[in-house]
């Protein structure tokens, strides 16, 4: 499991000086906790019909709090302007096994947004090699006995072989190839 290192920065509207600062992933009740105790108050139903009441009369409602600020390893400015989609996307990365989040930082390199990196992630519809480059890739591949013989062949640059041959005592004559030990 990674820690994201998310979180967002809450203020009550009512008393601009209290605030704080809320870990994400939050649920619900983490959310209703944290409000009360940057001096929220919550709406119950009865208020409800207050706002009703209010709207009705032509006030305007200002919400009680805010988001004043955000902090993360993972997510851009435009996650968070749905908090409640912020803490699902951090929940989802925290859900992730350690090599899982290799491969998630190896797709947003290759220009994957968050949201379909870790859907590929998640889906395993995709293949990664830690800690290796293409060269040492191919040459695993071919150990392995991956490619088809024929494949290989087009790869083969015959004239680069032959002048190793050469460096290992083989000579041309005329008639053929002589080598001597």
């Amino acid at each position: 499991m990674v820690d994201t290192k998310s979180k967002i920065l809450i203020e009550n509207t009512v008393d601009r000086s209290k605030n704080g600062w809320l870990d994400l992933p939050f649920s619900e009740d983490q959310l209703e906790e944290f409000l009360e105790g940057i001096g929220v108050t919550l709406d119950d139903d009865d208020d409800d019909q207050d706002d009703y009441d209010r709207l009705m009369a032509g006030e305007e409602l200002k919400p009680k709090w805010e988001v004043m600020g955000h902090e993360s390893d993972y997510l851009s400015d435009e996650h968070f302007e749905d908090i409640y989609a912020a803490s699902d996307l951090v929940e989802r990365i925290e859900s992730l096994k350690d090599w899982e989040v290799e491969v998630l930082y190896a797709l947003l390199e290759d220009g994957d947004k968050l949201e379909e990196a870790i859907e590929i992630v998640e889906d395993g519809d995709v293949s990664f090699y830690a800690r290796t480059d293409l060269t040492e890739l191919a040459k695993q591949f071919v150990d392995e006995g991956l490619f088809d013989k024929e494949y290989l062949l087009n790869f083969v640059d015959y004239d680069a072989l032959g002048r190793a041959l050469e460096t290992d005592g083989y000579t041309e004559v005329n008639g053929g190839v002589l080598r001597r030990p």
